[in-house]
């Protein structure tokens, strides 16, 4: 089974409805997916339960704005 051939065929709509077991799952495949397209992908919004466990999160390219985290933080 060749993982660059089935990238290759993701559609957007594919890819805005995938859905992970465990965030490990998740990050493997973001590695894979990103090496192929040549960036780096970059965590934005994170919600988690009350447990603090990630129940969804947006993934963006590294180079797509500020991150909030940097727009927190004082320059002062």
């Amino acid at each position: 089974m060749d993982t660059y051939k089935k990238i290759r065929k993701l559609t957007f709509d594919d890819i805005r409805g995938l859905r992970f077991d465990s965030e490990e799952k998740e990050t493997q495949y973001y590695d894979i997916y990103e090496e192929f397209h040549g960036f780096v992908i970059r965590k934005d919004d994170v919600n988690k339960d009350s447990d603090g466990n990630i129940v969804a999160c947006r993934l963006i390219c590294n180079r797509e704005g500020e991150s909030k985290n940097k727009k927190k933080q004082s320059r002062y």
